[in-house]
């Protein structure tokens, strides 16, 4: 999925696809990379198109509610093509709530911002031919499987339950969900091999310290509060309005997820196993969430520290954990800003490991990183992702395992270049059997390691 923009800030021009398992964002500092994950992540964050009951949806799913409750619908690829382009054109009409800023500074800096999806109708309908998944739907009453084998451009659908019989059933009905079907395979075509994304900016250190403090709704009647203090007639349209944009959206639904940790410690993933290895090499606690909805760690036997006591290195990746253990889904687009924030070298190559097991298990990743150590493991993770028996042999003597292998094709990095014209430019780099070589984090070290060695040598041997 390859997805285009323009004129972002000072990002002249960009071109990611996110068909690899593992892509990382490498660039100084001010050149974009937070400004185009934010758009990556209002692009694909799952607006869902609205359900249309039309007679021609309906007439697509009529089968599936007959004696044979089955039905072989083809893929529409012009719509799921205009869905595309609608996503697009929604996200670049609401960069002001995407960036949690007003209208007017939105028009000020990003007039000329372009988003588009890069395809053809063909690569589209190649792209397609190749998807596989499968998944249940529940649906007044219905439990529908939908399948999708690749060589194919249909999608089997099938009644595998039902607590209501077809023949009682309103034919509304039947058109209300022949509509949502129609609707989740043509998400799922404009999305593919997305199902969901998922971000942790560079925030998420104070999410779970800060979330009441921060949250939507305490803010929202404060506003009110000081409205009615002050006098002023309340429009609750703008209320809601300026409630919906005080924060950038990333972290409006990072503290919507903070606010329901009641609801959602009742769930389980099947990457909590991961996510305890997370807890056990790198945290060395568990995290826990109270009956109020607060976020604890346990230490030695049974000892609860609140969040805000713990180290830094829980606090930045409470958030990460805690959706492992309960939200996380196959298929899920994973972007992270600065992974290496608040941890030590050995900490920062421990979670690149991690990283690997999780995209070899089904997630992806979208990383913005500043780290070499980062990027040199994972160069050391597509070496041992090596065919030869020598390489495999030394991988394990050094202690990696196979499930944290990385191989070339699924790893992708994107360098954030300054141009003479101090506009950026984002480069794809090539990545080799022995991993990526980065140029603007090369040149600080090299440069580093010049003047160390220089004052090294007239501090021993110089007069």
């Amino acid at each position: 999925m390859k997805i285009k923009v323009e004129n972002l800030g000072v990002i002249s021009s960009a071109e990611v696809d996110l068909s690899s398992r593992i892509t990382l964002l490498c660039g100084p500092n001010n050149t974009g990379k937070t400004y185009l994950s934010y758009v990556l992540y209002a692009l694909l964050r799952g607006q869902r198109a609205v359900i249309r009951e039309t007679p021609e949806v309906t007439e697509k799913f009529t089968p599936l509610f007959s004696e044979e409750k089955k039905v072989r619908v083809e893929l529409p690829i012009d719509e799921i093509c205009r869905r595309k382009a609608e996503l697009a054109e929604k996200v670049r009409m609401e960069l002001d709530s995407v960036f949690g800023i007003s209208e007017s500074d939105s028009k000020a800096f990003l007039a000329k911002t372009q988003i588009s999806f890069s395809h053809t109708r063909l690569e589209v309908t190649e792209h397609l031919s190749g998807m596989i998944f499968s998944d249940v739907l529940s649906v007044d009453g219905f439990t529908i499987s939908m399948k999708k084998d690749a060589g194919s451009l249909a999608v089997a659908f099938e009644v595998v339950s039902e607590s209501v019989v077809p023949e009682n059933a309103s034919r509304i009905s039947f058109a209300r969900i022949s509509a949502f079907l129609n609707t989740v395979m043509v998400f799922k075509g404009a999305t593919y091999p997305i199902t969901n994304v998922v971000m942790f900016p560079v925030e998420r250190n104070s999410i779970y310290t800060f979330n009441k403090e921060l949250s939507l709704t305490r803010n929202e009647l404060i506003d009110r509060i000081q409205a009615f203090g002050k006098g002023e007639a309340i429009d609750p349209f703008a209320l809601v309005d300026r409630s919906t944009k005080r924060y950038p959206k990333a972290i409006r639904d990072c503290l919507e997820v903070a606010g329901d940790l009641t609801n959602i410690q009742k769930r389980t993933s099947e990457y909590v196993g991961i996510a305890n290895a997370l807890e056990a090499s790198l945290l060395k606690g568990k995290l826990s969430v109270s009956k109020d909805g607060d976020v604890q760690f346990l230490v030695g036997r049974g000892k609860r520290i609140p969040i805000q006591m713990t180290a830094s290195i829980v606090k930045t990746l409470s958030s990460f954990v805690i959706y492992l253990k309960h939200l996380a889904r196959r298929g899920d687009l994973v972007i992270i800003d600065e992974p290496e924030m608040n941890l030590h070298p050995s900490s920062q190559i421990l979670l690149a490991r991690i990283f690997a097991r999780l995209a070899n298990s089904g997630l992806r990743f979208l990383i913005s990183t500043h780290s070499d150590y980062i990027v040199r493991e994972f160069g050391a993770l597509v070496m041992i992702s090596s065919s030869k028996d020598s390489v495999k042999a030394q991988a394990k003597e050094l202690g990696y395992e196979e499930q944290e292998s990385v191989r070339r094709e699924d790893f992708a990095v994107y360098a954030f270049n300054v141009k003479s014209s101090n506009k950026v430019c984002v480069e794809k780099l090539n990545v080799y059997e022995n991993g990526v070589s980065v140029a603007n984090m090369n040149s600080a070290i090299l440069e580093q390691n010049e003047r160390v060695e220089s004052l090294f040598e007239e501090l021993y041997y110089g007069e």
